[in-house]
């Protein structure tokens, strides 16, 4: 159980930094970010999408895909 309450506070960390560091003023646009950052697979790390991965690379993917999104 203690095992369990720990994973749930480490994932819930990583979407309160995302909606920090990544502020939306539309909502489809932060969904739409969520979908592509959570679908997409880092190029460093097996297995983890770019929303999970510490990697350097995906912190710029997310900026990149950020900064796209913001624009369109």
């Amino acid at each position: 159980m203690k095992f369990l309450c720990c994973i749930l506070l480490f994932f819930s960390q990583g979407a309160f930094a995302a909606q920090t560091l990544y502020p939306f003023q539309d909502n489809n646009k932060k969904i739409r970010f969520e979908q592509l950052t959570t679908d997409l697979r880092c190029l460093v790390c097996q297995n983890q999408n770019l929303a999970e991965s510490n990697a350097s690379l995906a912190a710029d993917l997310r900026t990149q895909i950020y900064q796209k999104i913001q624009h369109h």
